[in-house]
């Protein structure tokens, strides 16, 4: 998938998570150690989780693999996907 994702003009993070008010900032903070500012957020609360939406630039696709496994990785998360847009 990685390959398909650096062709893109930019890459999409979905993330489902558990209704927590601190998976947003888990989040965001994973980008702000690696140095990435997403071009936008929306975060969406339902009724029993988040969805977080954030489009990131394609010249931090290349960081795509691993950012996904952090994110996977943290306590909350459902699901995460990278897509190209």
């Amino acid at each position: 998938m990685s390959e398909l994702v650096t062709h893109a003009p930019r890459v999409r993070l979905s993330v489902t998570a558990d209704l927590c008010p601190q998976i947003t900032l888990r989040v965001l903070g994973l980008l702000a150690q690696r140095s990435i500012i997403p071009a936008s957020i929306i975060v969406t609360g339902r009724p029993r989780s988040l969805l977080l939406v954030i489009l990131l630039a394609r010249d931090h696709a290349q960081q795509g693999a691993v950012l996904l496994a952090k994110v996977e990785a943290l306590v909350g998360v459902r699901r995460a996907r990278l897509t190209p847009v």
